[in-house]
């Protein structure tokens, strides 16, 4: 991901998950890293990870379906 910044509240796609959305809880820019769960959220469990900023493919408003 060149030239963009990544926010709270964004939805992002990974580059090896392009088919799906995450939302960015937190971004830590000084390791590199933001924090992200998938996206919409699920009923029961969404689980948040950690991904490299230089590992976002795209940065995207977060929309619900429908």
């Amino acid at each position: 991901m060149q030239n963009k910044s990544v926010h709270q509240g964004d939805c992002v796609r990974l580059q090896d998950s392009a088919a799906h959305l995450y939302q960015v809880i937190s971004v830590q820019e000084e390791g590199g890293i933001c924090w992200v769960r998938q996206w919409p959220l699920q009923p029961k469990r969404n689980p948040v990870f950690p991904v490299t900023l230089s590992h976002i493919r795209q940065v995207e408003s977060c929309l619900l379906p429908g």
